[in-house]
């Protein structure tokens, strides 16, 4: 992923909740073919998307979730803030890597935006 500091690089994760967790990571993996990455068992499935990670979280089944990642989260923040948007401090997360923070967009939709991945190997079932 290429981009200048304080931009935004790509699409970095699309997800959905169920509580058909098994099934789905099932459905897409072998229905689908998707590339799987990560298998937390009855916790999360990630797959890999070209540069995006599709993920399958356990949870109340709603509409698809999404985030962005930036090459410099904290040149994006300090952009974003300079312009007047509200920003959460970026975060560290131990269970996925990411740093990340989220903003709100005018019509106060939370966006959350978090470093970049590299790309993983398929996981062995």
């Amino acid at each position: 992923m290429t981009g200048a500091p304080g931009s935004i690089g790509a699409v970095g994760h699309v997800g959905i909740r169920t509580s058909n967790w098994q099934g789905l990571t099932d459905f897409y993996r072998e229905v689908v073919g998707l590339k799987q990455v990560v298998h937390e068992n009855s916790v999360i499935s990630i797959f890999e998307v070209g540069s995006t990670h599709f993920f399958i979280m356990v949870g109340d089944a709603r509409g698809p979730s999404f985030d962005f990642t930036s090459p410099d989260l904290a040149a994006l923040r300090t952009k974003l803030l300079a312009a007047g948007v509200p920003c959460e401090p970026i975060e560290s997360d131990e269970v996925s890597g990411h740093d990340s923070f989220s903003f709100e967009d005018p019509d106060g939709n939370r966006i959350s935006v978090c470093n970049s991945h590299p790309t993983m190997p398929a996981v062995s079932l």
